[in-house]
């Protein structure tokens, strides 16, 4: 600007591609094979998982509304109490998470299953990180960024373990 050079578009063009890019790095190690308990792979293990899996995954089963409108009323209010909200869902998306970690997966469902998992704890991370950091303009966009693409593989992941279902019945 001091030099002349800078324009309104070329400002603009900059807010653009800093907004396109920026993302919070995720700061928890993904679980690894290792961490997986498994079971056979029979059909009976497989209805065994299914139950089991339903019964683990019922923190993440609320009426709440969608975890952004947390921060949307957040940001219209700044009223701290949304973020709270915020942060009981990352809690409950991690009690999910730790649930699923002691359901044994039949062992052809380990990469689905492990996918899964930390898939949960990628996004209940970036649900608290964003709680802890929504007053921080940058910091703010850039967990939104990661919010978006954890839920988007939180739901894939969730996908992939409904696919095996279908294969495993299938086959059976």
């Amino acid at each position: 600007k001091q030099n002349g050079s800078y324009t309104r578009a070329e400002g603009e063009d900059l807010a653009f591609n800093v907004a396109a890019n920026i993302r919070a790095p995720l700061l928890a190690e993904p679980l690894t094979v290792d961490d997986v308990k498994t079971r056979d792979n029979s059909s009976a293990a497989a209805l065994s998982y299914r139950a089991e899996m339903r019964t683990a995954l019922a923190p993440m089963m609320t009426d709440d509304p969608p975890e952004l409108e947390f921060y949307a009323q957040y940001v219209q209010t700044k009223d701290a109490s949304w973020l709270t909200k915020l942060s009981d869902a990352a809690s409950r998306y991690r009690a999910a998470r730790d649930n699923m970690l002691a359901v044994p997966a039949p062992k052809a469902a380990v990469p689905e299953h492990l996918r899964a998992l930390n898939a949960l704890g990628a996004y209940a991370e970036t649900l608290e990180r964003l709680a802890q950091f929504a007053p921080d303009t940058f910091a703010a966009l850039a967990l939104l960024k990661t919010m978006n693409e954890t839920e988007e593989e939180m739901l894939s992941s969730f996908d992939a373990l409904a696919q095996y279902y279908v294969r495993t019945i299938a086959q059976n």
